[in-house]
């Protein structure tokens, strides 16, 4: 192969690359901007129809008769308790972790109260037992009084 054969087969390549392209962007600016707008609308999904397809009579009455027996085949009931369900759930969750944190409170009161009792029940026994040392010195004291006297007679 010659140097020349060769960069004319890239120039040829090039050419039906680019020819092609102009030939897609005509496709393309022909469908936007020629067609009006009711043949566009034509070409836009409809509801429950396939894109682009235009029943006419009986099939389009079979069609939508098709799509009424699908509808009337959902289980709507079973739709409707399923998220009933699914609310319970959410509000028991959120009930439970209430409960669960009313629970930490009242035992933290309760520790809390515990705690002071077992403070005030101390400061009891401590004065308890002050005053059942301060009797028994006051005791000693009589007995030794009174072991005086009995010595002296």
């Amino acid at each position: 192969m010659s140097p020349q054969y060769v960069g004319s087969c890239y120039k040829r390549a090039t050419a039906v690359i680019c020819a092609c392209n102009l030939v897609i962007v005509f496709c393309i600016i022909y469908v936007l901007f020629i067609t009006s707008s009711s043949s566009l609308s034509a070409l836009m999904p409809k509801k429950y129809e396939p894109q682009g397809l235009k029943l006419a009579g009986e099939e389009a009455a079979r069609y939508h008769a098709s799509v009424e027996a699908r509808r009337a085949m959902e289980p709507v009931k079973l739709i409707k308790r399923v998220k009933e369900i699914n609310e319970e759930l959410y509000r028991a969750k959120t009930q439970n972790s209430r409960l669960a944190a009313a629970r930490k409170k009242y035992a933290a009161q309760l520790t809390q109260k515990l705690k002071q009792l077992k403070r005030a029940n101390a400061t009891v026994h401590q004065q308890a037992f002050a005053e059942w040392q301060r009797k028994k010195l006051d005791r000693r004291k009589a007995n030794a009084g009174a072991g005086l006297k009995n010595k002296q007679t």
